[in-house]
């Protein structure tokens, strides 16, 4: 994918994004594929800055007007240019997002708190996959970067669970390691809503391992899916 003009803050263009995920996954419904979109699109334009915050690397600034656009309408990529300080990073980054959430809530009919919920989860879920750092480090990092963000957007806060091989979830807390023989994931406060579309099997089968519409069965498929990594 090349480097192009995009409008991810502009209605039409998300609009369009919208008709895309339609296509690409069988749903009529333009909260599903907005919500959907929003998923891939949030961990996209969060991981290059939160892994850097996570390791302390120098932040890099997306822009919001160019970026790299897949052929099912999917965020691949934006493009950089320069870089935020740790202090600017969580408040810029809610100013440069806001207006794609408004765009997605206005013409996908999605609630917009819960496409801020997605947005905290992605952060929780890339500080987790950021390389040569420990849990602890990402996780609390993770806490950190959230709860900067909560001074400006109504995003709910990050939270983890340790997943243990049985498929007991444990409460997490982000500062310390996990205990030994679990591993720590996400708990999620949003749910992608693919189960809803045509190209899965619908409820239980289709859902994430991970949904927290799961219930009781979410332990033993987090489980199932983690330690067979």
């Amino acid at each position: 994918m090349t480097l192009s003009p995009i409008a991810p803050q502009e209605r039409e263009w998300i609009a369009r994004r919208i008709d895309d995920t339609a296509r690409r996954w069988g749903s009529g419904d333009a909260r599903v594929n907005a919500t959907l979109w929003w998923y891939a699109a949030s961990s996209t334009t969060a991981g290059p800055p939160v892994h850097a915050f996570v390791a302390q690397r120098p932040i890099p600034r997306p822009v919001p007007t160019i970026g790299r656009l897949g052929e099912n309408g999917y965020l691949g990529g934006l493009e950089h240019d320069g870089t935020w300080t740790r202090t600017e990073f969580p408040k810029a980054f809610i100013e440069m997002v806001s207006p794609m959430i408004e765009a997605l809530a206005e013409a996908g009919s999605a609630s917009p708190r819960a496409l801020w919920a997605i947005l905290t989860d992605s952060i929780a879920n890339q500080a987790l996959s950021t390389p040569n750092v420990t849990v602890a480090t990402a996780s609390s990092a993770a806490t950190d970067i959230v709860d900067a963000m909560r001074a400006h957007a109504p995003l709910p806060r990050a939270r983890f669970q340790d997943v243990s091989t049985d498929g007991t979830l444990h409460d997490a807390d982000p500062l310390a390691p996990p205990p030994q023989g679990t591993r720590r994931a996400t708990r999620r406060a949003s749910c992608c809503l693919i189960h809803k579309t045509t190209s899965t099997p619908g409820e239980p089968a289709g859902m994430c391992a991970s949904c927290p519409r799961l219930g009781r069965a979410r332990g033993r498929r987090m489980a199932d899916a983690l330690h067979r990594l």
